[in-house]
């Protein structure tokens, strides 16, 4: 029990005396407290879970009561892990743009619309014939989709095309415009495009 001192401050020391003098502490073992279980790691991705969780927080993967675990349907989309938003996305008056295409390039000059696509019989071309590139084989549209230039910004759309266009990895829906940046990856059907400008 704690005492005033002859200065008027709490003394302690008869306490900490007596325990000192009684020895180690004995807990009785049903009654000692429990350590908190470590975590672990998700069979999946290997990241940390609590003890008792049923779902990893990161991956998603569902850990069932039984030793079995169940695998969640994943989106089979894959997104490019590269930046989303590559470069400038002003282009200067009258300035071509340059598309990267298996290991050749194509300077384009772009004033209002220009449509990509391929070649068919008995059709007229599209602006951007890609058919020297393998387009048939990529599975590229006859008119797969549009640039367009609005002052000193340049859109993408894609034209309801059977492979779809991709930007950065992310599909387009079909007449809806994207922002365009020098440096983007643009993909129609497999037909892989880079964007310089």
């Amino acid at each position: 029990m704690a005492n005033l001192n002859e200065s008027g401050e709490w003394d302690d020391s008869a306490n900490i005396e007596h325990l000192l003098k009684t020895g180690p502490v004995h807990i009785d073992p049903d009654h000692a407290p429990q350590i908190a279980p470590r975590d672990i790691p998700c069979p999946r991705c290997e990241r940390a879970m609590r003890v008792g969780e049923l779902v990893c927080p990161n991956c998603g993967l569902v850990i069932g009561s039984s030793n079995e675990t169940h695998r969640i349907e994943e989106p089979q989309a894959v997104v490019s892990s590269g930046p989303q938003q590559a470069g400038e996305a002003i282009i200067g008056e009258g300035k071509p743009i340059t598309f990267e295409v298996n290991g050749s390039t194509l300077d384009l000059s772009i004033h209002e619309t220009l449509v990509l696509g391929r070649q068919a019989p008995n059709e007229p071309p599209p602006d951007v014939d890609l058919t020297p590139f393998g387009a048939q084989e990529h599975g590229v549209s006859r008119r797969h989709a549009r640039l367009q230039r609005r002052g000193s910004l340049i859109y993408i759309t894609d034209l309801n095309s059977t492979n779809k266009t991709y930007l950065n990895g992310r599909c387009l829906i079909p007449e809806g415009e994207r922002l365009l940046r020098s440096g983007d990856e643009i993909r129609l059907g497999r037909l892989k495009i880079r964007v310089r400008f």
